[in-house]
């Protein structure tokens, strides 16, 4: 009986010694369920749905650019005003230099336009006084060119008394004119040659007649002493005392009255 007993006492210590093994593998499971985190918290979202990452690195974790972002903004605010300062009034001394040369550009075509408006003006004038004389020549120049459409027109009214018309020219370039020139008859005294008469108005400018003043003819002009007129094409900006262009138009002095 002792023996049993004993043995049942044994059995029932081995049982004790063992619990506090079993109790102590319980407990890390017991702290982990007890140390379980909670569930996060919503992430915020954008309009679009997608999820804003939130910063919460310490100022220490950040890149080195991020602190002096500030910084480097206010210096170029510095520059760009400092370059503002110095070329602004650079800008504006260009626009009013502009200004006024479009101003002065404008004043001088109005001037230019109210000229060529008085001398159109006078020109048609002399040139209607002329059309009334009685003894009035009309005269047409023989064409020397290519282009037949092409006429010009004398109009005599005796010494003096000159004008001409003219249409269907061909345009030339802004450095070139038709100039009418006078054929000098060889005498004794000096051989044949060229005197200039008349540098024709532009025909871009609408001028389609013109009166050649007493002052234009040569000194002491008398219609004999010459051969024909002549019309060419010559350089506005190297007129020479000759032509030297080709001859467009012609017109035999011999029929015009003295």
């Amino acid at each position: 009986m002792q023996l049993m007993e004993m043995q049942d006492k044994s059995e029932n210590s081995e049982g004790l010694e063992t619990a506090p093994i079993q109790v102590e593998e319980l407990l890390p499971m017991a702290s982990g369920l007890g140390s379980r985190r909670k569930p996060p918290s919503a992430q915020p979202r954008d309009g679009l749905g997608r999820k804003i990452a939130e910063d919460d690195s310490p100022e220490s974790e950040r890149g080195p650019g991020s602190a002096g972002t500030s910084g480097n903004i206010g210096r170029g605010g510095a520059s760009a005003i400092a370059m503002l300062v110095i070329f602004l009034p650079i800008v504006i001394a260009l626009i009013y230099f502009l200004f006024e040369a479009n101003a002065r550009n404008d004043q001088l075509k109005a001037a230019l336009q109210t000229f060529n408006q008085t001398a159109n003006a006078q020109t048609e004038a002399d040139f209607a006084t002329l059309l009334s004389e009685s003894n009035l020549q009309i005269l047409p120049f023989k064409s020397e060119d290519n282009a037949p459409f092409g006429r010009v027109v004398l109009y005599s009214a005796g010494r003096l008394k000159w004008g001409f018309s003219y249409g269907k020219l061909d345009p030339l370039p802004a450095n070139q004119s038709y100039v009418m020139w006078l054929l000098r008859k060889a005498t004794p005294q000096r051989p044949s040659g060229y005197e200039r008469l008349a540098l024709m108005p532009d025909v871009r400018t609408g001028g389609r007649t013109f009166v050649i003043r007493q002052n234009d003819f040569p000194p002491s002009f008398l219609v004999v002493n010459y051969a024909e007129l002549v019309v060419t094409v010559e350089p506005t900006d190297q007129l020479q005392n000759e032509p030297t262009g080709p001859r467009r138009f012609s017109l035999d002095l011999a029929p015009v009255a003295g």
